[in-house]
């Protein structure tokens, strides 16, 4: 008996302790009240555990009590249906006004208890384990008789201990923790209860990939995962999933390489290189080496030394910089007759109007325009209309042929004569 106390006390110690780093096999698990009118109670019995078994499944729960009678009802630990629970040790707490419901009666289920030394006061807890672990969707934790003698709808509600909190222990060493999911209570007279059934864990069959893998998951996790469930209990072994057509390494013309199938290869333009063959190292013919070719003009292209026309800098340079020498700078040239000429400054003859200025539109100075300027005594000069002192014949007009009139001798009636023009002559 000694060996057997010391054993359940280190592990109700391993249940303070121990830390729930994962998911433990009572994961999921609740603690429910259950009540049965029919169990009387009396003192007479000592311990009234596994007298309301629930072949009927948690929703089965009696949570409510009419007020007055003296009840017995159960603290019981209830799983999802599908789980494999390994149930060793438990830890939680209860709250209830004891001004209206007075306890009679109470104890453990298990092989052990270590209660707080206000048990089962409000706000006080427990710990109960057992020696061999319980594997039941439904267990026996603890029975409780009383009766709430004033009928105004209160409960007697599971809380979590005060000091350890709310959790299950498997028989692991150290055990593995997992937090109890929902805690129910007792309700009387007009109190309903709450009855925190577990939920139902989710079905798994197998998900395949695009890449023809399979993994076992829920439905849910196998569409976040994107792949395809292929319905409940289905396995992935034997493999069910589709297998991709087979790849290998595709060839491209500038020596480049991408795993494909063959029918992408050929759509991509590529040379399939067979199934199963790889990119690393690169199988596929490398094109002749190109670099940048400079011309006269300063410009560069990409070629291969074969086709470059210029200035070949070398295998695998580039354009971008551009590393060729630039021819001198250009721009208009003015001449004092009015032309524009596009030449270098070392070569301009005339007025440089400055780098890369062009000569459409012109922009040079423009001469002044001379014409012939006939004078009173017949003399013609080929000058400006501004510097014309006589009669300015028009732009480009020249004086030869003279176009001036010439004076002469003009006789009048009266036997006088004067030197002046045929036109003034007649007047």
């Amino acid at each position: 008996m000694k060996r057997l106390v010391g054993f359940l006390s280190g592990a109700i110690c391993l249940i303070a302790v121990a830390g729930a780093a994962t998911a433990g096999p009572n994961e999921g698990g609740t603690l429910i009240v259950h009540g049965d009118p029919s169990v009387v109670y009396t003192t007479d019995i000592d311990s009234y555990c596994g007298f309301a078994p629930l072949p009927a499944g948690c929703e089965s729960a009696v949570t409510n009590y009419p007020f007055f009678d003296k009840f017995v009802w159960w603290v019981k630990a209830a799983f999802p249906e599908g789980a494999s629970p390994r149930l060793s040790g438990v830890v939680f707490g209860v709250e209830y006004d004891d001004s209206q419901i007075f306890l009679l009666g109470w104890g453990p289920c298990g092989d052990f208890e270590l209660a707080d030394g206000s048990w089962p006061g409000p706000g006080s807890g427990t710990a109960v384990t057992f020696q061999n672990p319980q594997t039941s969707q439904l267990v026996d934790l603890y029975w409780f008789a009383g009766y709430d003698y004033y009928g105004n709808g209160v409960s007697f509600d599971l809380a979590p201990n005060p000091s350890q909190g709310a959790k299950f222990a498997d028989d692991s060493v150290p055990s593995i923790l997992d937090d109890i999911a929902g805690l129910g209570s007792l309700g009387f007279a007009s109190n309903p209860g709450t009855l925190p059934c577990p939920a139902a864990g989710a079905r798994e069959g197998a998900c395949c990939f695009e890449d023809g893998s399979c993994q076992v998951l829920t439905a849910d996790d196998c569409g976040l995962a994107g792949g395809t469930y292929q319905g409940d209990d289905t396995v992935c072994d034997p493999n069910p999933c589709p297998q991709p057509p087979a790849t290998g390494a595709c060839c491209f013309e500038d020596g480049s390489c991408q795993v494909l199938t063959a029918d992408d290869c050929g759509l991509a333009g590529g040379t399939y290189f067979g199934d199963d063959t790889v990119c690393d190292p690169n199988p596929c013919p490398q094109p002749p080496a190109t670099g940048a070719c400079c011309f006269a003009d300063g410009s560069c292209q990409v070629l291969t030394m074969a086709d470059c026309q210029g200035d070949y800098q070398g295998d695998d340079t580039v354009c971008d910089p551009n590393p060729c020498p630039q021819p001198p700078a250009t721009g208009a040239c003015c001449f004092t007759d009015g032309r524009c000429e596009v030449t270098t400054m070392a070569d301009c003859a005339g007025d440089y109007q400055g780098d890369d200025t062009v000569c459409d539109p012109n922009p040079c100075p423009q001469p002044p325009v001379f014409g012939a300027c006939c004078f009173t005594d017949g003399s013609c000069e080929v000058t400006t209309m501004a510097d014309c002192q006589g009669d300015y014949q028009g732009d480009d007009t020249v004086c030869d042929p003279d176009p001036c009139p010439k004076p002469g001798a003009c006789c009048f009636t009266d036997g006088s004569c004067e030197v002046t023009t045929m036109a003034d002559c007649r007047r």
